[in-house]
């Protein structure tokens, strides 16, 4: 009985959510392709990129260094068809820069708000980019 209540009022709260949207001229949202979706998420990450090649979030304090963001934005469009040649360039050196100056320090873990996550995507990132290069020489 109580599960046939819950979907009645999950049913009520849609229909009037609907209800509502119609009477107030709200538009309802049509389906967007897999395709459309992933265009429209790899412009908003180009969008987004700094002008030193790396992400960083204007609203959380643990992204605005952008050495969490960065790996993870440039592993994405990684896999992703068509980022930018010049957006990738920016986006690899800042995170070699990165790497680099991480792997000079004593203790190459302190600095980084997360550090095995930014070292396992920059892993992904790096490892890719050196096989694509591989590829393109005829290395592989």
């Amino acid at each position: 009985m109580d599960t046939m209540l819950q979907s009645r009022r999950a049913f009520l709260l849609r229909a009037a959510f609907l209800a509502g949207a119609a009477l107030t001229g709200w538009a309802v949202p049509t389906p967007v392709s897999a395709a459309a979706a992933l265009q429209n998420a790899r412009r908003f990450l180009l969008a987004r990129q700094a002008a030193d090649g790396a992400w960083r979030s204007t609203r959380y304090g643990a992204f605005r260094e952008g050495d969490a963001l960065t790996p993870l934005v440039l592993w994405a469009l990684g896999s992703m068809d068509g980022m930018g040649a010049a957006c990738a360039e920016r986006g690899l050196q800042w995170l070699e820069e990165l790497t680099a100056a991480q792997a000079a320090r004593a203790e190459p873990w302190s600095g980084l708000a997360y550090p095995l996550f930014t070292a396992g995507y920059a892993a992904q990132v790096l490892r890719a980019e050196a096989t694509v290069g591989a590829r393109r020489f005829g290395l592989i």
